[in-house]
Order: C-alpha cells, then sequence, then structure tokens
C-alpha cells in the first residue's frame, strides 16, 4: 500500500511503553516508489508529536539512500523498517537480496541500526526508537532490518530488565559453553555470533559442534552499528560479553548480509576471526542451500 496512513498511538499503559497516550503516528508505507513524499497538514501538527515510520524492503534502502543521507544530515528523527532483508526473498534471485545495507546501517551518522532475532526484541527496539522520537535532544533516528524468516520464539531468552538491556545495548550471551562438561578455552572452545536471524542457525551449530568436542558459546548481536561504535570508547561492550578466562576464543561470525559487518569483532577482542556471510550475487534457491 502507497501513502500515508494516520492513527492515534494509545498506549494501554504509559508507565510500561513510555509513550504519551494520543500522540500521532504516522506511517509512511511507500511500497515499489520509495521516493514518494506524502504530505502532512502542518497546522494539525502544531501541538502534536509526529512519530514518522518508514516501511521498504530492504533491498530498496539504496534507490533511497540519497534522500535518507540528506534527512539526517539535516536533522530529521524517523524510524526505518526495511524488510524483507539478505536473501529471506531467495526464490526471486540477487535483484532482491540486500547483502550491503548492513555496512549502510553502521556507516550512516545520526541513525542507529538494529537488526533483531526475536519478536521481543523487535518490541523493545521500536518502543525505544519512538522513545527517542518523543525526546528528540540527542536522540537518533532508528533503521530496523528485519526479515520474514521464520523464527522459533522459543529459542529467545526469558523476557527480563536484564535481557532488554542488552539487547538495547547491542548484543547479549545466548548459550554459555563454559558450563559444558570439559570445557577448555585454550583447547576446545570458539565463540559465535550471530546477528538478527541467523541466531537459530549458530544455536543448531553449537549443537552439531558440541557433539564434536567443540565447546562453542552462541552470542545474539542485536546491533552491529553499536558493537563497533562500542570498540572506538574507552570501556568497548563487545568486551564485557567476554569474561576474563574467554580471551584467547577465536570467532566465528555471521549475519544474513556481506560478512564484513561483523569482521571487526576479532580485531576488538585480538583473537583470530571467520567472519561469515552474504559475499556474492544471490541466486534462486532456498535459503539453506544457499548459507551453504
Amino acid at each position: 500500500m502507497n501513502g500515508t496512513v494516520m492513527a492515534p498511538v494509545v498506549a494501554p499503559d504509559a508507565r510500561l511503553t513510555g509513550l504519551t497516550p494520543g500522540a500521532l503516528a504516522v506511517t509512511v508505507s511507500d511500497g515499489l516508489r520509495v521516493r514518494s513524499e506524502p504530505g502532512v497538514s502542518a497546522a494539525s501538527l502544531k501541538y502534536t508529536p509526529l512519530l514518522p515510520i518508514g516501511t521498504l524492503y530492504d533491498p530498496f534502502v539504496t534507490r533511497g539512500l540519497d534522500a535518507l543521507y540528506h534527512a539526517l544530515y539535516a536533522g530529521g528523527r524517523f524510524i526505518v523498517a526495511a524488510t524483507p532483508s539478505g536473501i529471506s526473498l531467495s526464490p526471486e534471485g540477487g535483484g532482491h537480496q540486500s547483502v550491503i545495507t548492513p555496512g549502510i546501517g553502521i556507516a550512516l551518522p545520526a541513525i542507529t541500526y538494529y537488526e533483531p532475532a526475536f519478536a521481543q526484541e523487535v518490541e523493545w527496539i521500536l518502543l525505544e526508537g519512538l522513545r527517542g522520537l518523543l525526546r528528540r535532544g540527542d536522540a537518533e533516528s532508528l533503521y530496523l532490518r528485519l526479515s520474514t524468516k521464520p523464527i522459533d520464539q522459543a529459542l529467545a531468552p526469558a523476557p527480563s530488565a536484564a535481557y532488554r538491556d542488552a539487547v538495547l545495548r547491542g548484543a547479549y550471551r545466548l548459550i554459555d559453553a563454559r558450563e559444558q562438561p570439559g570445557y577448555d578455552p585454550e583447547d576446545n572452545a570458539v565463540h559465535i555470533f550471530a546477528a538478527g536471524i541467523m541466531a537459530p542457525e549458530a544455536v543448531e551449530a553449537s549443537h552439531a559442534l558440541r557433539a564434536a568436542g567443540v565447546c562453542a558459546s552462541v552470542f545474539v548481536v542485536t546491533s552491529p552499528d553499536l558493537l563497533h561504535r562500542g570498540v572506538r570508547t574507552t570501556g568497548p561492550y563487545v568486551l564485557d560479553l567476554v569474561s576474563a578466562d574467554e580471551e584467547g576464543v577465536p570467532v566465528v561470525s555471521v549475519l544474513d548480509g556481506h560478512s564484513h559487518g561483523l569482521a571487526f569483532l576479532g580485531g576488538a577482542l585480538g583473537v583470530p576471526q571467520i567472519p561469515l556471510g552474504v559475499d556474492h550475487f544471490g541466486q534462486s534457491g532456498a535459503r539453506r542451500d544457499l548459507y551453504r
């Protein structure tokens, strides 16, 4: 559907969501045109907060990149939900597969790029993004790189304040190999960092490696952007994810996009790394076959 849909956001409980009941949300679903510019009456918005949310195919982010770049440069604040991403549209061939958008999300200033794995994470990130739009000030725009790939929600941790905080900071540990019998960080351990929807494959790989005598911890990366920013600070969050006795454990990273999106992790941790991803033009086929 093309055009503008305006609807009041009525928060079920403002104490939980942090949103203002009655705030106006404007969703721009631009379909295949990407660059339409629907008008909104300035008079109607004079005393009403505006929460702009744009939706589009992730492969089409590059088509609207010039407008996106200059909107951010001019101080615009909004939410972009781009889906499906990666090779989610694998049956349609490479034309509808987005492999370079993680790099765009990391490189663009004034916008925070997230790639959640589970539905609960999408809710937390979206609500935090809406809070930022209402708060303005130092808040950034939000880029949600999503997928239509089905995910078993039972793999997600139980909702908690600690889980939410880790999601918003950019990553969390899903499987802790230190608890496995025979674990030796200097001999048979590996860290798997998986962005977004690659979490189930990372879990599957961890189980397969365990059967082969390798203890593989799994870390779900919800924001490669925030992890990359943290590397340039005095206290990188990625170092908080790994304990002191794991400092020499090598890393395998994977995301449904170009492998360079997480290729900085090995350098940040000072360990060898094998970055995996979609580094070539796509093909038509089943996702599992293309992942190979």
